[in-house]
């Protein structure tokens, strides 16, 4: 059995120490990505790298065992994947060394040290190295399906998201594993695979430059990844869900390292913080559901709510009602449709996933 946590000086390279953005100023200074930095993808080229950006937890315990997993499991998908790893959680520096990954350490965030994500994607705007870059939770295992997705987009601006897969707690977990179609498929037929609701995304891929006036979004506390997928869906920039073409496994973990658990984490000032700017879309805090691309049978087309017909004649119509009026009635018919069962939840299921159909053929 492979060993979970890889020892020190087993990956080759260095990793340079950037002191690039102060972290605790104002959040004025960081609302913007600089404007000087413009959008040079136009399609991404199969076989082009990507830098991977992330905000680890303290690499304590197990915590520290799935990050070192996932980072390897970004560094496996091309000889010349990135990956920048910002704050300065306990043993960041070190996983760094370890792995060659680039280490920033001062990023703009909240006095708890929660980093923003609009100082995070400015930073990378500017020292990147690739013009595809992913922002992802530092426990999100990914597999060599994922390159050949994103090399299907070929607009100018997009932001590619999907369902995780949750892995069961106590399974081992491993970033080799993780490329192994028998032991997903046997973890499948005894019901240890959860494919999570579509309130929740973890993965967000995006060109260089694309988030110019994002406004403060907290990683790392709740809304965040809406907050995001609102700010695209207002500037009509093309939201793809890819649940059906990515499998994005996430090692399974409590809330003990936030001081108030999960309550913290989802109830606090900084996610009332990342409602707001989902709040600027409608009355409806936006999901997956809600992309305006999907892939299906591995083909990329138009969706419209997944298929829910009164979700899709909200985000097409009713959202736009201006004022304070207009978000009401949003709520209000939301709120009727889902009482009478004109609403449903997300159709997918873990067999829809290609890997996971009977008698399918490998990932595409």
């Amino acid at each position: 059995m492979l060993n979970s946590v890889c020892p020190a000086g087993a990956w080759i390279g260095q990793s340079p120490v950037e002191r690039i953005i102060p972290r605790r100023e104002t959040l004025e200074d960081h609302s913007l990505v600089p404007q000087d930095v413009t959008v040079r993808a136009s399609g991404v080229m199969l076989g082009e790298s990507v830098s991977f950006l992330s905000s680890p937890k303290p690499w304590n315990g197990v915590a520290a065992s799935h990050q070192e997993n996932a980072v390897r499991s970004w560094l496996a998908l091309h000889p010349k994947s990135e990956v920048i790893l910002y704050g300065d959680a306990p043993g960041t520096a070190e996983a760094c060394r370890r792995s060659g990954a680039t280490h920033v350490v001062d990023i703009a965030g909240t006095d708890a040290g929660l980093p923003y994500f609009n100082a995070i994607v400015a930073h990378a705007a500017l020292h990147a190295r690739h013009d595809l870059q992913v922002y992802l939770n530092c426990d999100i295992l990914l597999r060599h399906d994922f390159l050949k997705t994103v090399a299907q987009l070929q607009w100018a601006k997009f932001l590619m998201i999907g369902q995780r897969i949750d892995l069961p707690e106590g399974e081992p977990q491993h970033a080799e594993l993780a490329q192994d179609d028998r032991w997903l498929k046997a973890l499948a037929r005894t019901g240890r695979l959860v494919l999570h609701p579509p309130d929740g995304s973890d993965y967000f891929v995006f060109p260089r430059g694309m988030w110019k006036g994002v406004p403060v979004i907290t990683i790392g506390r709740g809304a965040y990844d809406n907050a995001l997928i609102a700010w695209c869906l207002l500037h009509r920039i093309p939201v793809v869900d890819a649940t059906l073409k990515v499998v994005a496994l996430h090692q399974f973990h409590d809330y003990g390292h936030v001081e108030g658990g999960k309550k913290e984490i989802f109830h606090g000032v900084e996610t009332e913080e990342n409602l707001s700017v989902c709040r600027r879309f409608g009355g409806i805090i936006p999901t997956l559901e809600d992309a305006t691309w999907m892939f299906r049978r591995g083909k990329l087309s138009r969706s419209f709510a997944r298929g829910d017909w009164m979700r899709g004649l909200l985000d097409r119509h009713l959202r736009w009602i201006p004022g304070h009026c207009g978000r009401r009635a949003v709520v209000r018919a939301w709120g009727l449709a889902s009482r009478v069962g004109l609403t449903r939840e997300s159709p997918f299921d873990l067999s829809d996933l290609p890997i996971f159909r009977h008698n399918s053929p490998q990932l595409l």
